[in-house]
Order: C-alpha cells, then structure tokens, then sequence
C-alpha cells in the first residue's frame, strides 16, 4: 500500500469506524466549553495490540493504526488552547500521549508531556489481579464488584479510596494550568471507568468505553460540568471533595 493509500485509509477509519466514535464526540463537545475554561480530559489509550495472555497484557504497546489515530486526535483537539499530556507508565499509554502532542503540534498547537501520575496505573493492586478479574466477571463486573466492596483492601485499594486519592492528584494539577488548558490523562479502561463511578456516580456503561474515549469535565462555581457520551450535563461535588480541594 503507497503512503497515499495509507492516509485515505487512515482518514476513513478516523471518519467511520466504530472504535473512533467516541474520540470523535469527544474532540465535537470540547469546543462546547467556555474559551477560559480549565479542563480535565480522561482518555484511554489508542488501539493497541490484541492478546489473550494476561501476563502479555500489561506490556503491550499501540498498532500502526493506533499511532496514527492518536495524531488525527491531537490534530482535532482546539488549537487555541494549550495541553498538557500525563499518562499511564504503560507503553501504549506513552505511546499515545506522545502521538496527541506530535499531531496538536503539527497544526501548530502549543503543549507538552508532563509525564506519567500514579492514579493512571495504581489502583493500589497488581495489574495481573486486576486483569484475571476483569477477564472472569467483564469490565462491567469487576467494576461493579470493585465497588460495592467484595475485593479485600489486601487484593485492591478500595474504589471510594483510590478515587479520593486519585482527585486529590488529577484535580488540583489544575493549580498551576493556564485558563484556556486541556490536561489531558492516558490511562486504562478499567481505571477510566472506576474513576467516572466514583467521581460522578456514573454506571459502567452497557457499550464499553473505546481506545481514545473517555469524558471531559471543568469545575465550576458550585457545580461541575461534564462531557460524557457526547452531551453536557452537570454533577454537584462528591462530599469529601473540600477536604482535598488545593486550587
């Protein structure tokens, strides 16, 4: 296939597939927030390599047609905000943020990769504990089973535990961020959906969450704004949100 055919290719499946439709309402509803407002975007990785093997899953990085999603992505993303980009310290998660950021530059957007955050892989568990459960009882299942307590604190740091936390890190990396940014954080499915569970009381949804899919949301005065499946909605704060609250 010659380097033309290759980009049309590309560029359908940016425009068509199935696995690129929540990325694409993802980079539509970004431009509904305020021009000054400062925003969390949570995503999952791009498409990545396919195994069965629980021990490989952990060590796979993204697909040619990964990369080059993951370019179309940060080339789509508002030019006229700044990004910042922390990820997982997983390859495919690396992997991605580094794609976002080359493609956003490509179109002349300003940004950098401030690195990997520990919520975006520690769930205060072993990634093989967490995989085996997920393989058993769905993504779906285990979430559900994470949250309503049925794992020992020994096996996984419980879920209200490691969103508390995990809010306490993602949240206030607002501080420091410029009124017109997008922090964006690269993770895991499984930790996207706890996190969306335990932040806003969201349930797994039944279409499970996509390479490059996730929801966006930005702090308001008394309020939060959310980005989730292509629409806007608002959420109050979790209870404990001003015992943690830094910005």
């Amino acid at each position: 296939m010659n380097e033309k055919n290759k980009l049309e290719d590309t560029k359908k499946i940016w425009e068509e597939s199935n696995w690129t439709y929540q990325a694409r309402q993802i980079i539509v509803g970004i431009n509904e927030f305020s021009k000054n407002s400062k925003i969390i975007l949570i995503i999952r990785h791009s498409h990545r390599k396919e195994s069965k093997n629980i021990e490989e899953i952990g060590k796979l990085g993204l697909t040619s047609q990964g990369h080059q999603i993951a370019k179309i992505f940060g080339g789509f993303l508002p030019k006229n905000r700044l990004i910042r980009l922390f990820y997982s310290i997983s390859s495919r998660c690396r992997e991605t943020a580094e794609d976002i950021l080359t493609g956003f530059q490509k179109k002349n957007g300003k940004g950098e990769l401030k690195g990997p955050l520990t919520p975006l892989y520690d769930m205060g568990s072993s990634g093989d504990f967490i995989t085996s459960q997920a393989f058993k009882y769905s993504g779906n299942g285990f979430i559900i089973r994470w949250a309503v307590g049925l794992y020992p604190p020994k096996l996984i740091s419980p879920l209200t535990i490691y969103c508390q936390n995990s809010a306490n890190i993602i949240w206030n990396q607002l501080d420091n961020a410029a009124p017109n940014s997008i922090d964006i954080h690269i993770t895991h499915d499984l930790h996207l959906m706890g996190l969306r569970l335990g932040w806003f009381g969201y349930p797994p949804n039944k279409d499970w969450v996509s390479y490059l899919g996730g929801f966006a949301f930005t702090f308001q005065e008394n309020q939060i704004l959310i980005l989730e499946d292509g629409k806007l909605s608002f959420s109050e704060f979790p209870y404990w949100w001003q015992s943690i609250r830094k910005f």
